[in-house]
């Protein structure tokens, strides 16, 4: 008998990191999570990602006119200074929809995906809205136990972390940072 995987996303449903889940992890139970912040502390460890190409929408209430409206967020940034609305930010842009309808809200919007707009029973005013047409984020895969990838041909990165402690950088990065140069590795 097969197990369901069961996979942490951060955000509400119709967040971005549920559908990188679901591209990773087809058919997996996607659990919802305010925030990473600890993962690291937690001692977990990072086992895979996948980039997925983002499309914001704007959504707003049933009925709601794009010139009634104040919108949130940053990769939409120039979209958003062209309609001369009110900018606020929110932690997530699924949440943002989520609250907007939890609370009855009236002539505000959210950029977001749009399966939040069919979550949460919205209208998308407009779609494709971020400024670079290109936008693509990484998720990353984290994983109790470490594993090794293993497909033939694949080119796999590393990831590093590094702690600030009383807003300072601990004194071993500089040291890490220059023996992966004098190793001749690449750093993006």
């Amino acid at each position: 008998m097969s197990r369901t995987i069961r996979a942490q996303i951060q955000g509400v449903p119709g967040a971005y990191s549920e559908g990188a889940v679901q591209i990773a992890y087809p058919g997996c139970d996607a659990i919802a999570y305010a925030a990473f912040d600890d993962a690291y502390e937690r001692g977990l460890f990072i086992v895979g990602e996948v980039q997925r190409p983002i499309s914001h929408c704007l959504l707003a209430p049933k009925g709601t006119r794009i010139e009634d409206i104040e919108v949130a967020l940053a990769q939409t940034e120039q979209y958003l200074r062209n309609l001369h609305v009110k900018i606020e930010a929110q932690a997530d842009t699924a949440g943002s929809a989520k609250l907007i309808q939890d609370q009855g809200l009236v002539g505000v919007a959210a950029v977001a995906s749009s399966r939040a707009a069919e979550l949460y029973d919205m209208d998308i005013l407009d779609a494709d809205i971020q400024d670079d047409k290109n936008n693509v984020t990484r998720f990353v895969a984290l994983s109790r136990n470490p594993c090794t990838p293993n497909i033939p041909g694949e080119i796999y990165k590393t990831s590093i972390v590094f702690s600030f402690v009383d807003g300072a950088l601990l004194p071993c990065a500089p040291c890490h940072l220059s023996a992966m140069a004098y190793g001749d590795l690449g750093i993006e």
